[in-house]
This record gives C-alpha cells, structure tokens and sequence, in this order.
C-alpha cells in the first residue's frame, strides 16, 4: 500500500520532471537554430560586402590604368581628372541610393 503509493507519486514526480526537461531542451535547440540562422543571413551579408570591394578594388585600378595611359599619350590633365572625379562620384552616388533602397526595406 504505503510504498506503492509512494514509488508512483516518485515516478509521477520524474515523468513530470522529465516533461519539463524536454520542452526546455526543445526551446534550447530552437535558440540555436534561430542563431545558426542569423550567422548564416550575416556571413552572406558579409560575403556580399566583400564582393562589392572586390569590384570597387577593380575599378579603381582600371581607372588608374586608364589615367597612366592618358597621361602617357598626352591628355590634358585637369579636364580627365575631373571627368574620373565625376565618374567616381556617381559610382559613390548609385551605391549610396542603393544602399538607402536597402536600408528602407
């Protein structure tokens, strides 16, 4: 009677227990998937960048390239530094309109 009574009130104690630990494990798993997730969003946002520059590295050296050979044919300076300044500026331009038409969605 006496004994019996208290192994299933023990093991009505554990099941319970047991119950608890697996929604708090659940939770920790979806805790993980959630930042797993986010680290995966974020090196793809960090690859993006980094192709970015990779371009912007590019066109900056063929602009510099460009230049020499200009300026080994004889341009007249001031006037091309001023068109590369322009073109610079609306590369920096596009980038910022795009960046904000990122950042408004």
């Amino acid at each position: 009677g006496d004994a019996t009574q208290r192994l299933a009130q023990e093991l009505r104690r554990a099941e319970k227990l047991s119950a608890e630990l697996a929604a708090r494990d659940e939770g920790h798993r979806d805790i993980i998937t959630s930042a797993q997730r986010e680290a995966l969003r974020q090196s793809s946002e960090v690859e993006k960048l980094r192709l970015r520059l990779e371009v912007a590295t590019r066109t900056i050296e063929e602009l510099k390239l460009e230049l020499r050979v200009n300026v080994r044919a004889g341009a007249s300076l001031p006037s091309d530094i001023t068109s590369y300044q322009k073109k610079l500026d609306n590369n920096d331009e596009d980038d910022d309109e795009k960046r904000a038409g990122r950042d408004r969605k």
